[in-house]
């Protein structure tokens, strides 16, 4: 005999279980397990952006539990906007987002602690020192919170940059954006290439952050390193 009570509440309850699903999907940072997403790709290729736009639809939902932190080895001035970037990140294209500016790993877990935030955004994450970050996103990924992290994946050598591989490895979601090469004017894969006084960079130059004046993106057709100075002597 058909039992309506019984069916109903079995509706109900499978009704319930779908939408938990759907929100989980939605919201990884309310899942039972960390969320990591991991924007990348060379210079001029949007990361900024995507980063931008994926924190603030977080900060809409929940605005104090947004951490948003970025290397201060990235000082770009960009007069589009005029935003002091020690304070904000910024992309190309003008928009922006309010940030702390930390040199260290110890600078966002001490903000973390403080602000209990359950969304953490970090920017130029090349920069930070490789193990440090590492175990801290490990760290935060155990207390099922969400890490969005943007940076350059390569260095102008076109070598792994920093902990960026590292991360890649562990990320539940990747975000690898294309450039417009800067000398085929194509949508491809690019490398950030770096000039000095115009001229290619050697492999054993130092990685500097000085600007847009001495770097760029190149395609792998176009894209050059010369040789370690020492093997000229």
């Amino acid at each position: 005999m058909f039992n309506s009570k019984k069916f109903l509440l079995f509706f109900v309850a499978i009704i319930g279980l779908s939408s938990i699903e759907i929100s989980t999907k939605e919201n990884p940072h309310q899942a039972t397990r960390g969320h990591l997403l991991v924007i990348c790709g060379s210079m001029k290729g949007g990361k900024s952006d995507e980063f931008i736009r994926r924190l603030r639809r977080r900060q809409i939902a929940n605005p104090d539990e947004v951490g948003v932190f970025k290397h201060a080895w990235d000082n770009r001035v960009l007069t589009d906007n005029g935003k002091n970037p020690n304070t904000h990140v910024s992309s190309r294209s003008g928009s922006s987002i309010a940030c702390i500016g930390v040199t260290t790993v110890a600078e966002i877990e001490k903000s973390i602690k403080e602000n209990n935030y359950i969304t953490i955004g970090i920017d130029e994450a090349q920069f930070f020192n490789k193990e440090e970050l590492l175990i801290f996103v490990r760290k935060i990924l155990a207390e099922h919170k969400e890490v969005i992290i943007a940076g350059l994946d390569l260095d102008f050598r076109a070598e792994t940059f920093g902990a960026m591989g590292d991360l890649l490895a562990l990320a539940d979601e990747v975000i690898k954006l294309k450039a417009i090469c800067a000398a085929c004017k194509e949508d491809r894969f690019c490398i950030t290439q770096r000039n000095i006084d115009g001229q290619p960079a050697h492999y054993d130059d130092p990685i500097v952050m000085v600007g847009e004046s001495s770097y760029d993106a190149l395609c792998r057709n176009h894209h050059q390193v010369l040789p370690p100075r020492h093997n000229q002597d």
